[in-house]
């Protein structure tokens, strides 16, 4: 529903006639949209992107089909407006060595896999504009704590697999009264959104 419009509304999300599509985040600076879909694999469902006014085709990395894992996101680094593939992405990811947390972008074929932070609320935290993923946590000891992991700059190469040892990374960790937010990105208006069946089904695979 377009409010500047008087209400006027338009389709949004349909991949394909008979798939099973849904709209799982949405970055209004870039218009990247993550979507899960069974368009690509009936029965089997993807997480796949897109960009809200583009008409360019639904992707499906495989790079986000990790094999026996959950992979859910739950936050997009916001202030990219120009460049929606360089967003960083946030993944809550869940498999048989437990839970951990990912980090994806669209221009990447690879996922970084980071350890959560101990008594992390799994599935919460954010993106700041300049890169760092703000998880937020609780322990006896640190009854109200944020984790903070800064996101280096968006890589040119394929990353090896990542060791079968785990997730690893370092974490800033704050503990107690927070500073003030950081002041919002500039105003953007973002291009009308193009029903997504209008463009065709894309495959992005990477080696």
């Amino acid at each position: 529903m377009d409010l500047g419009l008087g209400g006027e509304t338009s389709p949004l999300l349909q991949i394909a006639a008979d798939s099973d599509d849904r709209l799982l985040l949405a970055d209004p600076d870039s218009g990247l949209l993550l979507i899960r879909s069974d368009a690509p694999s009936p029965g089997r469902e993807r997480l796949g992107w897109g960009v809200l006014g583009s008409t360019l085709p639904v992707r499906f990395p495989e790079g986000l089909a990790l094999p026996d894992c959950a992979v859910t996101p739950f936050a997009i680094q916001p202030g990219q407006a120009l460049t929606p593939e360089h967003c960083a992405v946030a993944l809550r990811c869940d498999g048989a060595y437990g839970g951990w947390v990912g980090v994806w972008r669209p221009a990447e074929g690879w996922v970084r896999h980071l350890p959560a932070p101990e008594g992390w609320l799994a599935g919460a935290g954010l993106w700041t504009g300049d890169g760092v993923l703000q998880l937020p946590y609780a322990t006896e000891a640190v009854p109200c704590g944020v984790a903070r992991w800064a996101a280096p700059a968006p890589a040119r190469v394929p990353h090896p697999a990542a060791p079968r040892s785990g997730p690893h990374a370092a974490y800033a960790r704050e503990s107690g009264p927070q500073a003030a937010p950081e002041p919002g990105p500039p105003d953007f208006r973002a291009p009308r959104p193009v029903p997504l069946q209008q463009a065709p089904l894309g495959r992005l695979v990477t080696k």
